[in-house]
């Protein structure tokens, strides 16, 4: 829907969809909190920081993709939370959730990754105490791999028949491109100068400016 309104030319009705799965992983989020710390006043206070949350605001208005991102990647994180009898169940579709999320923004492999080991551990868990039996698991596990990729899959074939790099632009030392010299380009994100430390957070809130192109704040 995403990509077809924005082919469409469609970007208040875009802006919509952005507000919507800011809502709707707003939600998963709550529910997420309600299975790891039960009580009225953790939702409450999820709620409270998503809302004073300013960056919050603008990725739901303009036409960024992190929301889509949350929409994707919260409902599987939902299930997961849930026990490794929900996991073990659920572990093909929060692999193709978690695949639509990496589609989207890569950077998301940080949380599919451990996401991934662990629905594969619940699993292995339950051909142990005999809910499943153990080719069965192994389906799942391989279905659960299969869905993850599937979604990059159209898009990393387009690129390697373009570019003769199913990576490009990244990756280039290994794939080469006939069109590029055998050497790995220079990554402008690579080093972060926002840094680690006690400062980060301030100079993140009140410095936003001089590491993204956002307003202060």
């Amino acid at each position: 829907l995403y990509l077809y309104l924005l082919t469409l030319g469609g970007h208040s009705a875009m802006v919509y969809v952005q507000v919507a799965a800011g809502l709707t992983a707003c939600l998963c989020l709550m529910r997420v909190t309600r299975q790891v710390a039960p009580g009225r006043f953790a939702q409450r206070l999820v709620v409270l920081l998503v809302g004073a949350t300013p960056l919050v605001f603008m990725l739901s208005s303009i036409l960024y993709v992190d929301m889509v991102v949350c929409l994707y990647a919260f409902p599987a994180v939902l299930l997961l939370v849930r026990g490794w009898r929900v996991a073990a169940r659920a572990a093909a579709p929060c692999g193709f959730l978690f695949g639509c999320a990496l589609f989207v923004k890569p950077s998301i492999v940080s949380l599919a990754v451990p996401a991934l080991s662990a629905l594969g551990f619940s699993l292995a868990l339950a051909a142990r105490r005999g809910l499943v039996r153990p080719g069965k698991a192994c389906l799942r596990a391989a279905a659960m791999l299969a869905l993850f990729l599937l979604p990059a899959l159209p898009s990393v074939l387009v690129i390697w028949h373009k570019t003769g790099n199913p990576f490009f632009p990244a990756m280039n030392n290994v794939f080469q491109s006939p069109y590029f010299p055998r050497e790995a380009f220079p990554d402008p994100f690579g080093k972060s100068e926002l840094g680690y430390g006690f400062t980060a957070l301030w100079r993140m809130v009140f410095h936003t400016d001089r590491f993204i192109e956002m307003a202060p704040g």
